[in-house]
């Protein structure tokens, strides 16, 4: 059975392992995935365009379209 570590055996381990960590080299990958280019800025209106898909009209057209459809049957 394994015993619990002391606050102070927990400290020195933390402090260790911290230590390693600063002078160790960080993996190709990660190195890699933090080295991604910067977000493009995108105008509201063409950002709009892009979520709803050519929503100039605000989702209005398609609700007219339904409204229309319902009164004709």
């Amino acid at each position: 059975m394994k015993r619990k570590h002391t606050s102070d055996e927990r400290k020195i381990e933390r402090s260790s392992h911290h230590a390693e960590m600063e002078t160790s080299k960080p993996p190709d990958d990660a190195s890699a995935a933090f080295h991604r280019q910067a977000y493009q800025s995108i105008e509201v209106m063409d950002y709009i365009r892009k979520i709803h898909k050519g929503g100039g009209a605000g989702g209005q057209a398609k609700t007219e379209k339904v409204h229309t459809e319902q009164s004709e049957t």
